[in-house]
């Protein structure tokens, strides 16, 4: 078996010879509150969602929160939950200056490679209708028989460390 990298992460597929940019576990109240302020700032700022969506209860259930900073700023964040055949990746949100880089690669990609150090084969998560390409690039389908993303939903995605296929 390979050993897996300790965070803080550093993808090898991230193209960053300075090393600006890592990702984390939120840890600390510090690093916690930078989690919810990228969040607060994508969620709540510009999509408008209404705080009580956004902040469901699950936060501090059982929930792993990682941000990824690029030279110390928080540029992005992702919260994992943990269940009995799949983990789930939620709230992912990368500030609009830093997006279409590496950076939001780089927080899916630790995230993932968390999941898969807990063991867990299978990854589920929902998607806009316009971030399906860039899920896909990363090796996610979308889920059969579940919600398709449009313009109006999130759609149901699978991810899986085995390319196996996502049953319900």
């Amino acid at each position: 078996m390979t050993p897996h990298p300790e965070f803080p992460f550093q993808p090898s597929s991230v193209n960053d010879p300075e090393g600006l940019i890592k990702v984390d576990v939120a840890r600390s109240l510090d690093e916690i509150m930078a989690a919810l302020t990228v969040r607060s700032i994508i969620f709540m700022g510009e999509q408008s969602c209404p705080y009580d969506e956004e902040f469901d209860g699950n936060d501090f259930a059982g929930a792993t929160h990682l941000v990824v900073r690029l030279g110390g700023e928080p540029a992005g964040t992702l919260r994992l939950r943990w269940f009995a055949g799949f983990a789930k990746l939620e709230r992912v949100a990368v500030r609009r200056e830093h997006r279409g880089g590496q950076i939001s690669s780089a927080l899916i990609t630790a995230g993932l490679d968390l999941a898969r150090r807990k063991g867990y084969r299978k990854v589920m998560g929902h998607a806009q209708a316009h971030l399906i390409s860039f899920w896909e690039r990363l090796g996610a389908r979308i889920r059969a028989g579940r919600d398709q993303p449009n313009d109006d939903k999130e759609g149901a995605l699978c991810l899986t460390s085995t390319r196996t296929s996502c049953a319900r």
